[in-house]
């Protein structure tokens, strides 16, 4: 069976004894083969000191981005991050606009992008800002890249009977923990599998998050959070009540990976059979909610490790209900 390496290659023993290590190069899958794994992984390295083009002689939209994804992204950022600028590359960009000369792009050529549009628009402005600096074209084409939003500018989240009712449950079944844990930090997914019990203070009341898993190769690893955040989150009396009986002084709160976890926060909402919302909108409705009670914006920033105010605004609901309440107090 082959396994994956750190360098996205699949490493495997051969039925003639020789290992083999396949791994894309410039978007072909090549082949190194070698008495021992370290010697088939150093050829590997060989090939790409030899065959490394220098800058110079870029000039392709795909040579770029192959150049671009090694150099400016792999390593530089979160293994997610990576794969996403990696299947915008492989996946869309290449295929549309790889056979183009970098300065031959104009913004006519980005139309027609049917999926993936706001991951695509990202990497290409990255892409070409650093083509820039390093004086392969003049201008940035994706700069006014246009990406149609949705006429709602809502994020969906809990509603109240839904809340009340997916609380109600989780106590009763398998994944149920795990919404409540979601539900009342407001953490990512990744930062919940990473979370280990010493980063609880139940004294205090506080939780402590630094660290995220994150998918590399065919596993995952523990790094930082996902804007490289380090926060602290005062907890409620009613969840610590909650906790306090599952509390140790050490180990993995629950010792799985994100999709581990995924799989049964599905579960339980099918075994509740209630109405299915993802692991992100309990982080939503987290925000919604501390916003609604009068948090300070600055404060519910901080709180949910945002980089920007501009990502915690979102959370600026006003529900129908609200609306109603407060027209009421129109003094005519």
């Amino acid at each position: 069976m082959s396994r994956r390496t750190a360098g996205d290659g699949s490493l495997k023993k051969r039925k003639d004894g020789r290992w083999e290590y396949r791994v894309t190069i410039d978007f072909q899958r090549r082949s190194f083969y070698g008495k021992t794994k370290k010697e088939a992984l150093e050829k590997h390295k060989a090939f790409l000191k030899e065959n490394k083009p220098p800058l110079d002689s870029v000039q392709l939209v795909s040579q770029w981005a192959a150049f671009w994804l090694e150099n400016y992204k792999k390593d530089k950022v979160a293994w997610n991050t990576y794969s996403i600028y990696r299947n915008a590359i492989n996946n869309h960009i290449v295929p549309k606009i790889g056979h183009l000369v970098l300065t031959a792009v104009r913004p006519a050529h980005l139309t027609g992008f049917t999926v993936c549009k706001e991951a695509i628009r990202v990497t290409l402005v990255s892409m070409f800002n650093d083509a820039i600096a390093n004086k392969l074209c003049e201008w940035n084409p994706a700069k006014e890249m246009k990406v149609v939003k949705s006429k709602s500018n809502h994020t969906k989240i809990f509603t109240e009977t839904h809340l009340k009712s997916v609380m109600e449950s989780a106590p009763k079944h398998e994944g149920g923990k795990i919404v409540q844990w979601l539900l009342y930090t407001g953490i990512r997914i990744s930062e919940l599998a990473a979370l280990t019990w010493d980063k609880l203070d139940l004294k205090q009341k506080t939780l402590l998050i630094d660290s995220a898993s994150a998918k590399s190769g065919s596993g995952y690893v523990i790094g930082s959070t996902k804007t490289g955040s380090i926060r602290v989150i005062a907890l409620s009396d009613s969840f610590c009540s909650i906790i306090r009986q599952d509390a140790k002084d050490s180990g993995s709160v629950f010792g799985m990976n994100p999709s581990q976890l995924y799989k049964r926060y599905v579960r339980f909402f099918k075994l509740s059979d209630l109405p299915y919302l993802s692991p992100h909108k309990c982080r939503h409705t987290f925000a919604s909610g501390l916003l609604k009670g009068g948090a300070d914006l600055r404060a519910t920033q901080t709180i949910l490790g945002h980089s920007s105010l501009v990502m915690t605004e979102k959370y600026l609901h006003v529900d129908t209900a609200d609306l109603k309440r407060n027209i009421d107090k129109l003094p005519f």
